[in-house]
């Protein structure tokens, strides 16, 4: 149950431990109570996921250089997304490497990843018909 009063607003949630009351701002109770599975999350728009930003860094041809998974997840910091390196490998494994669209070189713990020419292109290609 929520209660408005003036700018704040309390929300009282019943628990096994009895009643618990949280105050603040609209937006404020509303992320608390997201945040403990309670009420709805709205979407955000515009969320990108590492699949789509490695598909943009090979479209901006970022990978025609050899990278580490470092450069990787620190170029992913610059335009503002952080994920953890282990968030960052498998979706290059499974999307890119596999597929032949990334190529890595090198060894375990040391290896450098770079675009394959021949299907970067093709996914270029694909960006700027898109874009038409």
């Amino acid at each position: 149950m929520v209660e408005n009063e003036s700018q704040n607003i309390t929300a009282r949630i019943p628990t096994k431990f009895g009643m618990v009351e949280i105050d603040g701002s609209q937006e404020a109770v509303q992320n608390i109570l997201v945040g403990l599975g309670i009420g709805q999350s709205k979407k955000r728009k515009g969320l990108k996921t590492v699949k789509m930003l490695l598909n943009e860094l090979i479209i901006n041809g970022w990978f025609d250089d050899k990278r580490t998974l470092t450069e990787i997840r620190k170029e992913l910091a610059k335009k503002g997304f952080t994920f953890r390196t282990s968030s960052i490998y498998p979706v290059l494994l499974r999307e890119f490497i596999r597929m032949g669209i990334i190529e890595r070189t090198g060894s375990k713990k040391s290896f450098l990843y770079y675009a394959n020419p021949n299907k970067a292109s093709v996914i270029k290609q694909q960006a700027m018909n898109t874009e038409e």
